[in-house]
Protein backbone atom coordinates (compact mmCIF):
# COMPACT_ATOMS: atom_id res chain seq x y z
CA UNK A 1 0.00 0.00 0.00
CA UNK A 2 2.67 2.04 0.99
CA UNK A 3 4.96 1.50 -2.61
CA UNK A 4 1.08 2.33 -4.43
CA UNK A 5 1.02 5.99 -2.38
CA UNK A 6 5.05 6.74 -2.91
CA UNK A 7 4.21 5.94 -6.69
CA UNK A 8 0.73 8.04 -7.29
CA UNK A 9 2.35 10.87 -5.31
CA UNK A 10 5.72 10.83 -7.66
CA UNK A 11 3.66 10.62 -10.63
CA UNK A 12 1.48 13.49 -10.06
CA UNK A 13 4.77 15.47 -9.09
CA UNK A 14 6.28 14.21 -12.35
CA UNK A 15 2.46 15.10 -14.52
CA UNK A 16 2.10 18.97 -12.55
CA UNK A 17 6.00 19.50 -13.08
CA UNK A 18 6.13 18.66 -16.76
CA UNK A 19 2.53 21.36 -17.24
CA UNK A 20 3.61 24.93 -17.39
CA UNK A 21 1.02 27.14 -17.60
CA UNK A 22 1.37 29.47 -20.49
CA UNK A 23 1.13 32.34 -18.57
CA UNK A 24 4.88 31.81 -17.28
CA UNK A 25 6.26 32.50 -20.86
CA UNK A 26 6.67 36.25 -21.13
CA UNK A 27 5.46 38.29 -24.54
CA UNK A 28 8.44 37.52 -27.30
CA UNK A 29 10.32 40.44 -28.07
CA UNK A 30 9.29 43.02 -31.01
CA UNK A 31 11.02 42.67 -34.26
CA UNK A 32 13.06 45.24 -35.31
CA UNK A 33 13.33 45.13 -39.35
CA UNK A 34 16.87 46.46 -39.72
CA UNK A 35 17.10 46.15 -43.34
CA UNK A 36 15.08 47.47 -46.31
CA UNK A 37 16.54 46.41 -49.83
CA UNK A 38 14.97 46.50 -53.77
CA UNK A 39 16.01 44.86 -56.74
CA UNK A 40 14.83 44.90 -59.81
CA UNK A 41 11.88 43.29 -59.27
CA UNK A 42 11.67 42.53 -55.70
CA UNK A 43 11.90 43.63 -51.86
CA UNK A 44 13.86 42.30 -49.49
CA UNK A 45 13.45 42.69 -45.46
CA UNK A 46 15.79 41.60 -42.65
CA UNK A 47 15.00 41.99 -38.95
CA UNK A 48 17.03 40.72 -36.31
CA UNK A 49 16.40 37.05 -34.85
CA UNK A 50 14.09 36.86 -31.77
CA UNK A 51 14.99 34.20 -29.51
CA UNK A 52 12.39 31.66 -28.63
CA UNK A 53 10.38 32.79 -31.86
CA UNK A 54 9.75 29.65 -33.78
CA UNK A 55 8.74 31.85 -36.58
CA UNK A 56 7.38 34.73 -37.99
CA UNK A 57 4.72 36.27 -39.67
CA UNK A 58 4.96 39.24 -42.55
CA UNK A 59 2.36 41.63 -43.40
CA UNK A 60 2.07 44.22 -46.04
CA UNK A 61 0.25 47.13 -46.87
CA UNK A 62 0.14 50.20 -49.65
CA UNK A 63 -0.42 52.36 -46.72
CA UNK A 64 1.59 53.10 -43.60
CA UNK A 65 -1.80 53.37 -41.42
CA UNK A 66 -3.81 51.28 -43.47
CA UNK A 67 -4.59 47.44 -43.13
CA UNK A 68 -1.78 45.18 -43.18
CA UNK A 69 -2.64 41.43 -45.00
CA UNK A 70 -0.45 38.83 -44.38
CA UNK A 71 1.62 37.72 -46.97
CA UNK A 72 3.74 34.52 -45.22
CA UNK A 73 4.86 32.81 -42.72
CA UNK A 74 9.15 32.18 -42.44
CA UNK A 75 10.96 30.16 -40.38
CA UNK A 76 13.79 32.89 -41.39
CA UNK A 77 15.13 36.40 -39.76
CA UNK A 78 14.42 37.84 -44.18
CA UNK A 79 11.48 37.59 -46.43
CA UNK A 80 11.47 38.54 -50.44
CA UNK A 81 8.59 40.20 -51.95
CA UNK A 82 8.36 38.94 -55.47
CA UNK A 83 4.32 39.86 -55.68
CA UNK A 84 5.13 43.67 -56.35
CA UNK A 85 4.21 46.60 -58.88
CA UNK A 86 6.77 49.08 -60.16
CA UNK A 87 6.23 52.18 -58.60
CA UNK A 88 3.97 51.23 -55.76
CA UNK A 89 5.62 52.01 -52.19
CA UNK A 90 4.91 48.80 -49.51
CA UNK A 91 4.96 48.79 -45.81
CA UNK A 92 5.79 46.16 -44.06
CA UNK A 93 5.78 44.60 -40.51
CA UNK A 94 6.60 41.63 -38.88
CA UNK A 95 5.43 39.80 -35.71
CA UNK A 96 7.55 37.35 -34.05
CA UNK A 97 5.42 34.11 -33.02
CA UNK A 98 5.68 31.82 -29.92
CA UNK A 99 5.26 28.08 -30.30
CA UNK A 100 2.32 27.60 -27.71
CA UNK A 101 0.53 31.12 -29.87
CA UNK A 102 -0.23 32.32 -26.69
CA UNK A 103 3.34 34.73 -26.11
CA UNK A 104 3.37 36.36 -29.58
CA UNK A 105 4.85 39.52 -30.03
CA UNK A 106 3.69 42.79 -31.23
CA UNK A 107 3.77 43.69 -34.83
CA UNK A 108 7.25 45.44 -35.32
CA UNK A 109 6.97 49.19 -36.83
CA UNK A 110 6.42 49.59 -40.14
CA UNK A 111 9.56 49.67 -42.76
CA UNK A 112 8.59 50.67 -46.45
CA UNK A 113 10.09 50.37 -50.10
CA UNK A 114 9.18 50.98 -53.65
CA UNK A 115 10.81 49.80 -56.79
CA UNK A 116 11.04 52.53 -58.97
Amino acid sequence: MKKKIQSLVIAIVLVLCSVVPSFAYSQLERPVIEEVKTGKQSICINWQYIENAMEYDIYRSTSPDGKYYYQCTSDESWYRDYDIKKGTRYYYKVQAISWDGDSNSRLSKWRSARVK
